[in-house]
């Protein structure tokens, strides 16, 4: 069995699991109005480079 960072699918992978963890409170109507206003983009690149740091890339 191979790391997490591996079996996650390296880096494409965790930046495909970020991104889309930003999108999907973005789009949930219960949390949605916490990310009003702010720049997803942004957003996405900060939950990118804390996923990636914490799992060893």
């Amino acid at each position: 069995m191979g790391s997490l960072y591996d079996r996650l699918g390296g880096n494409e992978g965790i930046i495909k699991i970020a991104n889309d963890v930003v999108d999907f409170h973005a789009k949930n109507a219960r949390i949605a109005p916490r990310f009003a206003g702010h720049d997803l983009p942004a957003l996405k690149k900060r939950r990118r480079t804390f996923s990636l740091r914490g799992l060893g890339a």
